[in-house]
């Protein structure tokens, strides 16, 4: 009888504590937590996903973007748990600075393995306290998620070397940010440096000739082929070679402009088709 009791005894005790819990959890404002989460971006100029789903690091290029194009937006996407509550409730971020000179990483063996320098506020980026950013620094009331847009500008330095922005969730009189630390942080590398894109060593060689920056650079301004996501990799010998004519036209108009044909920055004459050597 007496184990009846004190099974009886425990499942009460349990029962009770279960209760406070669950109290607690909906009923207390500030047992409410912060993260970041990804969406979907697509894919860049390689295939390959912008954002996974566990990602904490994007990479940015203006290449593919014009010249007069001097302002890209990056979403990122703010989530709470606990409670949804019936009021606004703000949250912050920060930059969190940990090169603020240019820095050469090594690895084990000494070998530089990268470089890395930190974004400046009001120089490579809107700062986060610009009356725009920081509207959407907060949930709305009946809402468990905001959508902040972080303002990457487009830099003559960007040029040169690719920057870090890398920013936390911290917390305040409304959030704690008690997750694990990839879902707190969010690192964007960004830059304006020409890269060949995988898609031309595939395919593209064949109609566009040989890659050059200046190339590049020249389709993204004088053309209108989409080169801001990997689209072309899915191109066939047909698209390439509308492409290939639109761009052949767009060169000898601009060349009809200029004393001299445009040549890259190897002082090659720029062509739009295969070149042997």
């Amino acid at each position: 009888m007496r184990k009846i009791y004190f099974l009886l005894l425990i499942v009460f005790l349990v029962a009770c504590n279960s209760d406070k819990i669950m109290l607690f959890d909906v009923d207390a404002e500030n047992s409410a937590a912060l993260r970041f989460v990804n969406a979907d971006m697509g894919t860049d100029l390689s295939g390959n996903a912008l954002l996974g789903e566990n990602d904490t690091t994007q990479t940015v290029t203006f290449v593919v973007r014009k010249e007069t194009y001097l302002i890209d937006t990056i979403n990122l996407i703010v989530t709470t748990s606990g409670p949804v509550l019936n009021k606004e409730r703000v949250f912050a971020i920060e930059q969190v600075v940990e090169y603020p000179k240019f820095t050469y990483l090594y690895d084990e063996h000494n070998n530089v393995v990268d470089s890395v320098i930190d974004a400046v506020a009001g120089v490579h980026y809107r700062p986060l306290d610009d009356p725009y950013t920081a509207s959407f620094l907060r949930i709305p009331a009946g809402e468990t998620q905001s959508v902040v847009p972080i303002l990457l500008l487009r830099s003559k330095d960007l040029q040169e070397r690719p920057y870090r922005l890398k920013l936390r969730l911290v917390p305040n009189e409304n959030f704690a940010v008690d997750f694990d630390a990839p879902s707190k942080v969010r690192i964007i590398n960004f830059s304006d440096i020409p890269s060949m894109p995988l898609y031309w060593e595939k395919d593209a060689v064949w109609f566009f000739g040989r890659y050059s920056a200046t190339k590049l650079r020249f389709m993204v301004n004088y053309s209108d082929i989409d080169l801001s996501g990997s689209n072309l990799l899915n191109y066939g010998a047909a698209d390439f070679t509308y492409y290939q004519k639109r761009l052949q036209k767009a060169l000898m108009e601009y060349n009809a402009t200029q004393l001299t044909p445009l040549k890259d920055e190897t002082g090659r004459t720029m062509v739009f088709q295969y070149e042997l050597n």
